[in-house]
């Protein structure tokens, strides 16, 4: 687990206890009023360093949906099966304009080896007014980033040409 600042290292104790304490608060009564016994809930985390990442582990034994959010992305894709990196090659303040645009769709890279995971978000990218590319595994999500070839707003035509060059 990378070492964070540590003002970073404590905010992020806080959110986790905070984030366990609501969990493990409302995890009965969400249980309780679920329809059925066997209906899995769907679960977030705010880290997946020691009790992120166990409480995850043991949520995803009991047959819950889980997500992390975390600093550090190898590490959560040794403790959930199903990432799909999406929606950072392009910045916030141009997501709401996408969305209301008329014509040709603007393409999102997205990068994931997971075909279930694609799918969820492909979806959730083109309810956001996009049209998802995948390029390639998620090892390629290093090319989504602001700065990096994939990054801008492009054409998905445009997205496939330049992933075809990278590796």
């Amino acid at each position: 687990m990378k070492t964070n600042h540590p003002v970073q290292t404590r905010r992020r104790e806080v959110l986790l206890a905070g984030a366990a304490g609501f969990a493990l608060g409302v995890l009965p009564f969400a249980a309780r009023t679920a329809s059925g016994a066997d209906a899995g809930l769907k679960i977030g985390t705010v880290g997946s360093g020691r009790i992120g990442g166990t409480l995850g582990e043991l949520w995803l034994k009991a047959g819950h949906e889980v997500m992390f959010s975390s600093l550090d992305l190898e590490y959560d894709r040794k403790l959930a099966a199903r990432l799909v990196r999406a929606f950072n090659a392009i910045g916030y303040s141009r997501m709401q304009v996408a969305g209301q645009s008329q014509g040709e769709r603007i393409g999102m890279p997205i990068a994931g080896e997971d075909a279930g995971a694609i799918a969820v978000a492909s979806r959730l990218v083109r309810e956001v007014g996009y049209e998802p590319v995948l390029v390639g595994p998620l090892a390629m999500g290093k090319y989504l980033m602001p700065g990096t070839p994939l990054a801008g707003e492009r054409s998905p035509e445009e997205i496939r040409k330049i992933a075809a060059t990278l590796k």
